[in-house]
């Protein structure tokens, strides 16, 4: 605090002192000979002071009462200023989610929270404007105790630290204050040594859990533990697991799927790929593949289905369904023991999940067509001799054939949709399966309208073929088959 006026008059002396920060004004009062003190008085002695600032009168009045007392008045604050404030620095505003480690818990419409969906980031595309940078806002300038203008400071500017993946650049809607930030790949957002970046690769460095839940990401997925059993893991551009799959379900629409454990499956649980897929050893597995299926070990109880080839030539198939639209080779298939292992080796359509359903749907309705008709018995072919029936037998019967015909007009479309697949899809001339040691018992082998049940122990290698012109599938010499273009561009990496 520092004195900036003081003086004596024949009524009073005044000291008028500024607060350091000048935005306080303080007087000092005492009588200069007996008698009242007015007001005025106190005016007058500050001379200039009243002209410069609004005074409060209040405060002045109750001094001069004070002070016509004889006491001496020390400090007291006749006036205020404003401080200046300091303008807001300027900031980051992100669009998406940004990926911390930490999910959102999504609530269902009842309250409660599923813990198996856990939002941890926002999907982001190439383009997208995934964050505002705004510039830093004047502040607004104070007034001293003595009515003199306070400068004020403006807010700092905010420099965010990008990598490649973030593009800063002006808006391009014309009126706007702020600059934005654009992805320049897929992927999610996230901060990574101090800087802003859109990561490809999602990586989770212990098991797919509840800590992570169900993950649904535009880039490619790896997991350094296990999948568990209930889960979905869906990545655009690929999945490696370098534990094990225990149940869960895993769907890639443009890559690949590696999983160097055990890939175990359950029921419901399914891996949809688009791209090639890379087992070490598979149980109860239900895969399809556009692309070729690799399998190290052994493949035991699965249903494999693959537009490509089925590539297991240092492994075991035993049990299960596999389908091809390319070919299989594998070391062994079926065992020693005879197990029931199936090979249907058809078109590229006749792998998909759907024309299997479908073929399942209509060899369920030819099962219900036969099973009406013999409880109809004669009436199936002859459905106008009902009328001689007496009720409640005639309705009874009645119901039954109206069932029978419902049943066979679905059929008719289920079967025109058969035939409406099979003529998109495409066949390989040199579709056939391959076994490098030994081809058991218990292997059936099919391919459209025809089979070939294996009833005595093969010795490998050789390769079982269709002869269109025989009408059937026959085992002959063993044709390898060519390197697979995976395998060929992993070999010039």
């Amino acid at each position: 605090m520092k004195t900036i006026h003081s003086a004596t008059t024949e009524r009073v002396t005044v000291v008028a002192k500024l607060a350091d920060d000048a935005l306080k004004l303080f007087i000092d009062v005492e009588r200069a000979n007996p008698g009242p003190v007015s007001v005025d008085d106190i005016l007058a002695a500050l001379g200039e002071l009243p002209k410069k600032t609004e005074l409060d009168r209040g405060v002045l009045e109750d001094i001069a009462k004070h002070v016509s007392n004889g006491e001496k008045v020390t400090e007291r604050r006749i006036a205020k200023g404003r401080a200046a404030e300091t303008g807001a620095d300027g900031k980051i505003l992100f669009l998406v989610k940004l990926y911390t480690g930490k999910g959102e818990l999504t609530v269902t419409d009842k309250g409660g929270g599923n813990l198996a969906e856990i939002k941890l980031f926002d999907n982001i595309k190439t383009g997208q404007i995934v964050g505002r940078v705004y510039p830093p806002k004047a502040g607004v300038d104070g007034v001293s105790a003595l009515n003199e203008k306070i400068p004020a400071k403006g807010g700092a500017p905010v420099k965010p630290a990008l990598d490649k993946s973030v593009l800063l650049k002006a808006s391009e809607n014309k009126g706007d204050e702020f600059q934005v930030l654009v992805a320049q790949v897929d992927g999610y957002l996230t901060e990574e040594a101090g800087k802003i970046t859109v990561k490809q690769e999602l990586v989770v460095d212990g098991d797919l859990d509840y800590h992570y839940g169900n993950l649904d990401f535009i880039g490619k997925v790896i997991v350094k533990g296990d999948v568990n059993k209930g889960f979905v893991l869906k990545a655009e551009k690929g999945i490696e697991i370098r534990g094990a799959l225990n149940g869960a379900s895993l769907v890639t629409s443009l890559g690949d799927i590696t999983v160097k454990g055990l890939a175990r499956g359950q029921k419901g649980a399914r891996m949809l790929c688009a791209g090639t897929v890379h087992l070490h050893v598979a149980q109860e597995l239900d895969c399809e593949s556009q692309k070729d299926i690799f399998v190290d070990k052994q493949a035991m109880d699965c249903r494999l289905s693959t537009a490509g080839v089925l590539r297991m030539s240092g492994a075991e198939l035993i049990g299960g369904n596999t389908f091809v639209a390319m070919g299989l080779e594998a070391a062994e298939i079926g065992n020693a023991h005879e197990v029931n292992t199936i090979v249907l080796m058809g078109s590229d359509i006749e792998t998909t999940s759907e024309y299997q359903q479908l073929a399942v749907h209509i060899e369920t309705h030819e099962k219900a067509i036969q099973m009406i008709e013999l409880h109809l018995g004669p009436y199936a072919k002859n459905p106008a001799r009902i009328q001689m029936l007496k009720d409640p037998h005639r309705a009874k019967m009645q119901q039954m054939y109206a069932k029978h015909e419902q049943l066979e007009k679905s059929k008719v479309k289920l079967l025109a949709r058969k035939k409406e697949m099979l003529e998109k899809g495409k066949s390989s001339a040199d579709l056939r399966v391959n076994y490098v040691k030994k081809l058991y018992p218990g292997v059936k082998l099919l391919a459209g309208e025809l089979s070939l049940a294996i009833t005595a122990e093969q010795a490998g290698p050789g390769s079982i073929k269709i002869f269109p012109d025989e009408q059937c599938l026959k085992i002959c010499d063993y044709q390898a088959f060519e390197e697979s273009a995976d395998k060929k561009t992993k070999g010039k990496k």
